[in-house]
């Protein structure tokens, strides 16, 4: 006589490893869109105001240059005072435009030029004050560990597609 109990049990086995399968696939799936949208560090947030910091402090020196060529002709022109110092600010002067105003940011370029190591301690010092997401994760190591969990769900998606493959090629539909 045929077994038909060991079809029912060929069958829940299947079902139970295509089940484990998916199970770990979409854990993995959730850990990873989990990192994915993960906010960075303090560290990362610290490393990107400072890198902020010093590209912008940059430009301070060629435009106190400007500002002391345009304003001034390097001290020859009758824009000095008595004593020969210039007579304008060089926080105010050293600006993208010697046609507008000093804005905002100008300022803000020239103090991070000027004090730059104390606006970096300072901000630095806050954010690690700070409360920070638990689930912050560092944006150094997130492609490394990304580029990990896509190669394991593709080994489940992989190992899932031979076993229905292997399933359909004896009949058996998944």
């Amino acid at each position: 006589m045929f077994d038909f109990l060991k079809i029912k049990n060929a069958l829940a086995d299947l079902g139970g490893q295509m089940a484990t399968l998916r199970k770990d696939k979409e854990t993995l799936m959730r850990q990873r869109e989990d990192l994915a949208i993960a906010p960075g560090t303090k560290a990362d947030v610290i490393a990107m105001f400072h890198a902020h910091i010093d590209e912008h402090a940059a430009h301070f020196p060629q435009r106190l240059r400007q500002a002391i060529e345009k304003n001034s002709g390097f001290g020859r022109d009758p824009n000095v005072g008595p004593d020969g110092r210039p007579q304008f600010g060089v926080l105010s002067q050293a600006r993208r435009s010697h046609h507008n105003p000093c804005s905002a940011t100008d300022l803000e370029e020239s103090l991070y030029f000027i004090l730059g190591p104390a606006i970096k301690k300072a901000t630095a010092d806050a954010i690690n004050a700070m409360d920070w997401p638990s689930e912050a994760a560092s944006l150094a190591d997130r492609a490394t560990q990304l580029a990990k969990l896509d190669k394991e769900i593709g080994k489940l998606e992989q190992a899932e597609g031979e076993m229905r493959r292997a399933a359909a090629a004896a009949g058996v539909i998944v």
